[in-house]
């Protein structure tokens, strides 16, 4: 139910008129949950490396560079597909779990 939750917060943004903004407040979302993160004592390699999927996935809906080899930008079947992949998932819960913490 977790994984379903997270995909449903980036897929959402693909609904929006400016997908640019909209990437841009994701992002700064999550950027907001680093600091939680290493507050309940996450080390900052295992924090980096779990913020990448997330942050790579919502940029990828308007940039590219961090999804493609052939200059596409990210698609809502490619965001299913990474989130089928179980090893892609666990990342992403990573910040639905410190939603929960507060």
């Amino acid at each position: 139910m977790d994984a379903a939750l997270v995909f449903a917060y980036i897929e959402r943004i693909f609904a929006r008129e400016d997908r640019d903004v909209a990437v841009k407040a994701s992002i700064a979302t999550l950027e907001a949950f680093l600091p939680k993160l290493r507050d309940v004592g996450f080390e900052d390699i295992v924090i980096d490396d779990s913020y990448e999927i997330p942050r790579d996935l919502i940029n990828g809906i308007v940039d590219p560079e961090p999804v493609s080899n052939n200059g596409s930008t990210l698609t809502r079947a490619q965001l299913l597909e990474v989130f089928q992949d179980d090893s892609s998932t666990w990342g992403a819960l990573i910040y639905r779990y410190m939603a929960d913490s507060d």
